[in-house]
C-alpha cells in the first residue's frame, strides 16, 4: 500500500489535522502600491481565474470552497496564496490578504509557492510570524542544484543563495517543501541524483517531485518541436522518483509525485495524462523493490555522504 511506502501528503493531513482537508488557492490583489513578491499557484483550484475578473480574498474562498462542499460536505481548508501573473505584491498586501483569510475558522493552513530569491530576510520573518497562528508551509521552487541549468530554464537564482535562504526556515515552525524537477533540459541522470542526494541531506520537511513536460504556447515548444530537448520516458521517472523516495528521511512528506497536466495544455510527454496510472507504477516499482522511504540513508553514510541535516546546529530562528 501506498502510505507502507512513503510519507504521502494525505497521510500528513490526516494525523496532524484528523479530519478531511482541501487545497484552495487564491490570489492576492496588488494594492495601492505593488511590491517583490511573486507567488506561483500551487495548481489547485482557483476560483478567481476560473471566474474571471477581480473578487476579493474573502468572495475567491467562498467560490472555491462552495464547489468543494458540492462534493464533499466535510473539511477544511489549506489556502495557496498567490499573485496574479505579472502583479507582484508588497508585504503589506500579503498580511492583508492572510488577515481576511484567517477569519475563516475552516481555514487551518496557508502554502506559499515562491521562487527561492523570494525568500527576503523580510519574507521569512513574515512566514515564521504566520506559522505561530496557523500551519503554514513555504513551497519554493528549487527544481535542481545545477546552477547551469537554473539558467538554462530562465531563473536567476543561484543554488548556494538559495539554501542559504531556505535553511534558517527548515529549522523553523514553516513547513518547507521544495520542488524538485527531472528531466530539465541539459541534466543527466548523474546531475538529477546529486539534487536527490543534497535535498536528502537537508532533512526538509516535505518535498513535491515534478516530471519536466512542454506545454502549449510556453517556453521550449519550439525547441522540442525542433528535435532539441530530449523528454524522460515514463519507466525512466519512476525509477528516478523511487530513487529519491529510498534517499529521503522517513519524516519528509511527500507533497507530490506526479503531476496533472489538462490535455488542452500538453505537449509532451502523453504519459502525463496518466496521473492514477503513473502512481500505481510507482508504487509497484517501490514494492518490486522491497524498497520504504529513508531505505538507503545508510547507504549515503556509507558512500561519503552525509546524513546529519545541513541545519543542525543553526539554531531556532523563531
Amino acid at each position: 500500500m501506498l502510505e507502507e511506502r512513503f510519507y504521502s501528503l494525505g497521510r500528513y493531513l490526516k494525523t496532524t489535522f484528523d479530519e478531511r482537508i482541501h487545497k484552495i488557492n487564491v490570489e492576492v490583489p496588488p494594492g495601492d502600491a505593488p511590491g517583490p513578491y511573486s507567488l506561483c499557484a500551487g495548481g489547485s483550484l482557483d476560483a478567481r481565474h476560473e471566474e474571471g475578473g477581480a473578487m476579493s480574498v474573502a468572495e475567491q474562498v467562498a467560490v472555491s470552497k462552495a464547489r468543494v462542499r458540492q462534493r464533499f460536505k466535510l473539511g477544511k481548508f489549506v489556502v495557496g496564496v498567490h499573485s496574479a501573473p505579472s502583479a507582484p505584491v508588497s508585504l503589506a498586501a500579503l498580511g492583508a490578504a492572510v488577515e481576511e483569510l484567517l477569519k475563516d475558522n475552516e481555514v487551518i493552513g496557508l502554502s506559499f509557492t515562491i521562487l527561492p530569491n523570494s525568500v527576503t530576510p523580510e519574507m521569512a520573518k513574515f512566514l515564521k510570524d504566520e506559522s505561530k497562528y496557523v500551519s503554514t508551509w513555504l513551497e519554493p521552487g528549487l527544481h535542481t542544484i545545477h546552477d547551469e541549468t537554473l539558467a538554462r530554464i530562465g531563473l536567476s537564482h543561484k543554488y548556494a543563495q538559495a539554501k542559504d535562504a531556505l535553511l534558517p526556515l527548515a529549522f523553523s515552525t514553516v513547513h518547507v517543501a521544495p520542488h524538485v524537477v527531472f528531466g530539465l533540459p541539459g541534466e543527466t541522470p548523474e546531475m538529477m541524483r546529486q539534487t536527490m542526494a543534497e535535498i536528502s541531506r537537508l532533512w526538509f520537511a516535505g518535498v513535491n517531485i515534478h516530471n519536466f513536460y512542454v506545454a502549449r504556447n510556453a517556453p521550449f515548444e519550439v525547441e522540442y518541436a525542433e528535435g532539441r530537448i530530449k523528454l524522460l520516458g515514463r519507466e525512466e521517472y519512476v525509477g528516478l522518483v523511487c530513487d529519491f523516495i529510498e534517499l529521503l528521511p522517513p519524516h519528509s512528506v511527500l507533497h507530490g509525485i506526479v503531476d496533472s497536466v489538462g490535455e488542452d495544455r500538453l505537449v509532451a510527454p502523453d504519459w502525463m495524462l496518466l496521473r492514477k496510472e503513473n502512481t500505481d507504477l510507482i508504487i509497484a516499482e517501490l514494492e518490486k523493490r522491497g524498497a520504504m522511504q529513508g531505505c538507503k540513508l545508510n547507504l549515503m553514510r556509507e558512500t561519503g555522504l552525509s546524513t546529519t541535516p545541513a541545519h543542525a546546529g543553526l539554531g531556532s530562528n523563531e
